[in-house]
């Protein structure tokens, strides 16, 4: 049996959690989908419905011919997920793929933010078709990088102004507390495997060369690689880019799934993270089970960024999303452990239930056969754009 592949985004929104499901769950009109470009018809037993159902079916034609996509509703968890299990898609621009009975699904998981709410899409998938040349498709095992890297700023960008568009008020500004950014990957290892590296005191998992950590003279408990929540750590600096030292406190700890350091004192050249006020930088990991491995969530929250040379806070989102999960994957592969090969089987990872295949193969029938304006030349930068762009017009 084949393996499964996902891909995850992660954003946040300054907006009500309350709110934003609301909106993604109005059937005809879902947040973030600009309906002048795409056609959305949900139904249950055969009849238009205002808000999603779990059994629903949702079709989606694209009104430049584009293609229609067909899904069902498989899980709905109020105020906090909704699950689509993709049917059938004639879209050429870029098409994912199950295998073995098993339809790609799309997650969407919300929980509160401080500052709004954090958002999480995931797909669940086993390859993914895209165009190629004199009419071919190219089929791969991830999703182009051009799309996966702009993915979950052009989907936050598309969620807030539609949120805005419809009424809604920011609840904060980013001069209104701590800003950073925070990045997903998904890591083909064991969670007890990566947990243990990660929280190795004197060589933890990621940790960057050249960087030496020591246990603070006035810290409190523990001995060799034991953590404490409340221990301070020293991180000296010789890298041709960073020399000095950090300090850091445990701030959380949560065996096996979450680890919070907050930066006390620093004296870095080359580049420093900032707080703001008396609210100091924490840098957080969220470890949590998938069906293909460990679910990674890193979090940086700081105020702003002083440094020597060029580096902004946009540069070390766009460096970290790049390098992590491999440099992650390598440095777990260095210490001794083999990457995981589950089987493809993400429902198992949602939900529980008997599928209606009678509704299945009725829905799929009406779009079983392609529209004769399908393009398989169709550029790239429509696929995600269409699904993505706020209703009323482009950023």
């Amino acid at each position: 049996m084949s393996e499964a592949t996902s891909f995850t985004a992660s954003f946040r929104v300054p907006f009500e959690r309350a709110d934003v499901f609301r909106e993604i769950s109005k059937a005809q009109t879902p947040l973030g989908i600009d309906t002048k470009r795409v056609n959305i018809k949900v139904t249950k037993d055969s009849k238009l419905i205002e808000l999603i159902q779990v059994g629903c079916s949702r079709e989606a034609e694209f009104v430049d011919n584009t293609g229609t996509t067909t899904s069902k509703l498989v899980a709905l968890e109020d105020g906090k997920r909704v699950v689509w299990e993709e049917l059938s898609s004639t879209v050429q621009s870029m098409r994912m793929v199950g295998i073995e009975g098993q339809p790609p699904l799309f997650t969407t998981l919300l929980t509160d933010d401080p500052r709004g709410t954090h958002v999480e899409l995931r797909y669940d998938f086993h390859s993914v078709q895209l165009p190629g040349l004199f009419g071919n498709s190219v089929s791969k095992t991830a999703f182009p990088s051009h799309i996966s890297d702009s993915l979950p700023e052009a989907v936050r960008s598309a969620w807030v102004a539609d949120m805005l568009s419809r009424g809604y008020q920011k609840l904060t500004t980013e001069e209104a507390g701590l800003g950073g950014f925070e990045i997903s990957f998904t890591l083909p290892f064991k969670r007890a495997d990566v947990w243990a590296e990660l929280t190795r005191f004197s060589n933890p998992l990621g940790a960057s060369r050249g960087v030496t950590y020591s246990r603070s003279s006035d810290s409190i408990g523990g001995s060799g690689d034991e953590l404490v929540v409340g221990m301070l750590r020293r991180a000296e600096f010789k890298s041709d880019h960073f020399k000095g030292w950090t300090l850091s406190e445990l701030m959380d700890l949560r065996v096996p799934s979450y680890i919070k350091w907050a930066q006390v004192e620093t004296d870095l050249s080359g580049g420093q993270l900032l707080g703001k006020g008396s609210t100091k930088p924490e840098v957080s990991c969220a470890l949590t089970e998938s069906a293909i491995g460990t679910s990674v969530k890193v979090k940086y929250d700081f105020y702003k960024v002083s440094s020597s040379g060029e580096m902004t806070a946009e540069k070390m989102a766009t460096q970290f999303l790049h390098n992590a999960a491999e440099m992650w994957t390598s440095d777990m592969l260095s210490r001794g452990y083999q990457k995981e090969m589950p089987k493809f089987s993400p429902s198992s990872a949602f939900i529980n239930r008997s599928r209606d295949q009678a509704e299945e193969q009725a829905i799929k029938a009406r779009v079983a056969t392609p529209r004769a304006g399908d393009s398989p030349l169709q550029a790239l930068k429509d696929g995600i754009g269409q699904l993505f762009t706020p209703r009323g017009g482009s950023k």
